[in-house]
């Protein structure tokens, strides 16, 4: 999921993948936490504000990547 999300915003800086013992994360399943940015940085929220559907399809491309399969 990472890769696909910078690969589709190549200009936006990334944080890299971290590890952590969130609640969320813990299960018999897969799961991920993705923080895309922060709204408290203006620029930022202009562009989660603007960029909804693309990076919905960013976050689906990935997922079906580590899946196996292509969109």
């Amino acid at each position: 999921v990472y890769d696909a999300y910078a690969e589709a915003f190549p200009d936006m800086e990334g944080r890299g993948i971290k590890t952590a013992r969130f609640g969320v994360l813990k299960g018999e399943f897969p799961s991920i936490l993705i923080e895309l940015a922060f709204i408290t940085n203006v620029t930022e929220e202009v562009f989660l504000n603007e960029k909804q559907k693309e990076i919905a399809e960013a976050i689906v491309k990935g997922v079906m990547a580590w899946k196996g399969k292509s969109l």
